[in-house]
């Protein structure tokens, strides 16, 4: 992996200094190489994490007569048969570097070279006879790419850090961007949290020439509708061929590499078939605590067992505390998904062996994973019913008793209950919220808040994707989908990314393979979820592959103890941050409301352990960022 950092500006001149100091906030993405071009417009900076050609792998990478160079971020799984393709053309290569096959592939292909690259990435590429610049993110987003346009010139980033380092660079609050955090538990992309820079969307480029924008373009999407006519076995085997080849591409490397190993199913089949194609026993790690209700370290071991790999656990405590302010940090933006802590110690402990780990991340959005899934379905059949028989639904459901832990089986069928009122899509959309509508009208200041005009931002920041396809796809695939373009790239993968990224570690993802996405688009719906089935075509064809405990076994979730935790070891440091001066003078949020949800969730009356870790989180990045 690398850091990227650049600029097209034709007004002003920038110093190698100012590349250095904002490319030296990334040396944690590439802590092995640096390099710089001053070559005005173009002013870049680049930081190496070296993993494939160690020794001439050097960025940023030039053309034959050094008119085209690129910047790049990530890796390219089918270069080798590219780069047979372009030599057989003529293309002279100087590196065995996946990047500089990008180079000769736009030489070939033009901006459609894009359509060609299987793999993850954020690049920069820069034309000078045209002066043309395109930036790219791969098809799902697992890299990421800050962008700043304006006057004539565009600053971009791998991460938001490095074009802070600017001192023009405005740090103004986009109040759009701090509703959906607060709504999401992310800022999702086109937005930052600051209003002058965006995030480049997965699947889309954009070129900037002659000093202005000249386009911004989706180049991938997957197919959900027609489906395919394959039968259930036959989808078996084509799933099975995808996902080793998928594995197989992902086992080249120039350095070490192991496996996250959570004890699901998706690692336990990335372990399974890393082992199967691997020569040597597969260097494994998991994470996990001494809450029974959080810990899957036993399950992990069932299947470290079964393929006798290398295994190594950490038990993550309370004292996590002690990294909040890292990961405030690294993060850049506001980022209330709680697993990011046992995320940055999985991701610690794997790096004190190798470079890079292979993860299961993609398989619950491609295949059907989330408990939410069955209940959209149950949204989708019910929103048909007569309003009395919903109406006698929703008049139950208030008198379920509130929870004192989230998630439990009595606080899921109540939450379920309570948004059949609304149709499918906005039940869902709900289902996904940290804060519900509801409280988020109690929680901001009067002044900061339209409710109306809330409820319909949040809805259209969500389901704008739905153009994406075919009216007749069915609700589940639209809901997988609606995961595969919001939560997953704008949550999962900025996770993943930035805590192996803060470890200098490669992650790698099988099912993230656009070939395997495409696959399961095509698949009928019940292939994936079947009643309460979920993941079928999955555990059918991997059974033989895992243990029956592991196959059978309901999905945990890689969550922490945060509400236990605020309830005990960290209560007076939640307090203290949220209750504090500085969190209310910046205007937006009631103090009354965070007071009474500190005091009933600490005194086990209700839990909003997620609800505070969102605004400390938030808090403790207004303290690093404003």
């Amino acid at each position: 992996m690398c850091g990227i950092f650049g600029i097209i500006d034709y007004n002003r001149n920038y110093s190698r200094e100012t590349l250095k100091k904002a490319a030296d906030t990334l040396v944690h993405r590439g802590p092995d190489d640096e390099g710089y071009l001053i070559s005005p417009p173009a002013f870049f900076g680049h930081r190496r994490l070296s993993i494939i050609d160690l020794q001439t792998g050097h960025q940023p990478i030039f053309n034959e007569d050094e008119s085209i160079c690129i910047l790049f971020n990530g890796e390219i799984y089918n270069f080798h048969e590219l780069d047979f393709e372009l030599k057989s053309k003529g293309h002279v290569f100087k590196s065995k570097s996946d990047t500089e096959t990008i180079i000769h592939l736009y030489e070939e292909k033009g901006e459609d070279f894009i359509n060609y690259l299987r793999g993850m990435f954020s690049l920069a590429l820069w034309d000078s006879k045209e002066e043309k610049l395109i930036l790219a993110r791969d098809r799902m987003g697992q890299k990421p790419l800050f962008y700043l346009l304006g006057h004539g010139k565009i600053i971009f980033s791998s991460e938001l850090k490095a074009i802070l380092t600017l001192p023009e660079i405005s740090r103004e609050i986009d109040t759009d961007s701090l509703l959906l955090y607060l709504s999401l538990q992310y800022v999702p992309a086109p937005l930052s949290i600051f209003k002058d820079i965006q995030k480049l969307e997965p699947a889309n480029y954009l070129v900037f020439q002659n000093g202005e924008l000249k386009s911004l373009k989706r180049y991938w999407h997957p197919v959900f509708y027609p489906k395919s006519d394959i039968s259930f076995n036959d989808a078996c085997s084509n799933l099975l061929t995808l996902t080793k080849e998928s594995v197989r591409l992902r086992l080249i490397s120039d350095v070490p590499l192991g496996a996250f190993l959570s004890g699901g199913i998706d690692s336990g089949i990335i372990v399974a078939l890393m082992s199967e194609l691997s020569g040597s026993p597969v260097k494994t790690f998991s994470i996990g605590f001494n809450e029974p209700g959080y810990d899957e370290v036993n399950y992990a071991r069932l299947i470290a067992d079964r393929y006798k790999t290398e295994h190594h656990e950490f038990i993550v405590t309370p004292n996590a505390a002690e990294i909040f302010e890292d990961l405030v940090y690294y993060y850049n933006e506001p980022f209330a998904d709680s697993s990011a802590i046992p995320t940055y110690y999985v991701s610690k402990l794997t790096r004190e062996h190798v470079t890079v780990a292979l993860n299961g991340d993609g398989g619950d959005e491609s295949f059907g994973g989330y408990r939410r899934y069955v209940a959209a379905r149950l949204f989708e059949r019910f929103s048909g019913y007569p309003d009395f028989v919903r109406d006698a639904m929703i008049s139950f459901g208030r008198i379920i008793p509130v929870s004192k832990e989230r998630g439990t089986g009595l606080s899921r069928v109540k939450r379920f209950l309570e948004l059949m009122k609304k149709d499918p899509f906005n039940s869902y959309r709900e289902l996904m919220n940290h804060f519900s509508d509801d409280m988020l009208s109690k929680l901001l200041k009067p002044e900061f808040l339209n409710k109306k005009a809330l409820t319909d931002f949040l809805y259209i920041s969500l389901f704008k994707y739905l153009e994406d396809l075919d009216p007749e796809a069915d609700f589940i695939d639209k809901v997988m989908y609606l995961d595969q373009m919001t939560y997953l790239p704008n949550d999962l993968l900025v996770k993943v990314d930035i805590a192996g990224m803060m470890n200098s570690l490669e992650c790698r993802s099988p099912f993230l393979d656009h070939k395997i996405v495409e696959f399961a688009a095509s698949l009928p719906a019940e292939f994936k979820i079947k009643g309460n089935c979920k993941k079928r075509i999955l555990k059918h064809t991997f059974r033989e592959y895992l243990p029956p405990e592991i196959i059978n076994r309901g999905k945990m979730g890689f969550g922490v103890p945060i509400n236990r935790w605020f309830r005990n070891e960290l209560k007076d440091f939640v307090r203290d941050h949220l209750l504090s001066k500085s969190f209310y003078s910046r205007g937006y949020f009631n103090f009354e409301y965070v007071n009474r949800m500190i005091n009933e969730h600490q005194e086990n009356r209700s839990d909003y352990g997620y609800q505070l870790w969102n605004l400390l989180f938030l808090k403790l990045w207004f303290d690093k960022w404003q």
